[in-house]
């Protein structure tokens, strides 16, 4: 069979004709992304330009993760209540939503009370019956109060080991923490900190610390969970960002 010889000048046009192929796809992306971006501004008021949450909350708005106010806005400085948080992860951890009717036999097991009798019992019996926090811990009585960094943080790391999978959690050493303001803190909540922290989850502040009972933002919520269970492509079309990036003013 003879073999076909590909000359210089047709690698050449072969390779011009792969480039003006790529070239509309990269546009039309580039395009698509800053129309995300127009949009999000226009619908919400409270979105400054350029701010370091910008992409996290855009982000979790497209994947459902976090929603707007009727007001216009996102509001990304306010604090995160439990139940804001509890259901921002169980909504999101991959796990199929149960009915009311296996929720009731959960919820009636444990001492709960009914769904109706605040918005967000159903996520928190669901994050209860998957393990992500424990029964004694109460949070039915905290629901709107605003969460702290170590217990988002405890959240998000039984997410990432029941789900994820976090490599080594059983042998982190507690003698080792990175951060100097652990007192007052379980043996677990530091090994929750830390796992958060090798992984690149949850972070501290430049002064070597943690700051474990502070409260955190809606925006600081949707970096952290974003980077536990990662961009949603096959859901989100801002996924185009991820292959593209952010697009130029």
């Amino acid at each position: 069979m003879l073999k076909t010889k590909i000359t210089p000048i047709k690698r050449i046009l072969m390779l011009a004709l792969t480039i003006l192929m790529i070239i509309p796809s990269v546009i039309y992306a580039e395009a698509f992304v800053k129309r995300q971006y127009e949009e999000f501004y226009a619908q919400f008021s409270d979105i400054e330009r350029d701010a370091w949450y910008v992409d996290y909350m855009l982000e979790a708005y497209l994947d459902d993760i976090m929603i707007g106010y009727p007001d216009g806005t996102m509001k990304p400085n306010a604090n995160v209540t439990y139940g804001e948080f509890i259901k921002m992860a169980v909504m999101n951890d991959g796990k199929p939503t149960p009915s009311d009717d296996e929720l009731n036999v959960v919820r009636d097991r444990i001492g709960l009370p009914s769904l109706d009798s605040h918005w967000a019992i159903r996520y928190l019996v669901k994050a209860l019956g998957f393990g992500y926090i424990d029964r004694d811990w109460e949070w039915e009585k905290k629901l709107d109060q605003s969460i702290t960094r170590v217990d988002a943080a405890s959240v998000l790391s039984a997410i990432n080991r029941r789900n994820v999978g976090m490599y080594g959690y059983e042998y982190i050493d507690i003698s080792k923490l990175e951060f100097s303001d652990s007192k007052g803190l379980t043996e677990e909540q530091i090994k929750d900190i830390q796992g958060l922290y090798y992984t690149g989850t949850f972070g501290g502040y430049p002064d070597g610390t943690f700051k474990p009972f502070n409260n955190i933002t809606r925006a600081e919520a949707a970096k952290i969970i974003l980077l536990v269970y990662g961009p949603n492509l096959g859901v989100s079309e801002a996924g185009f960002r991820h292959f593209y990036g952010k697009p130029t003013k």
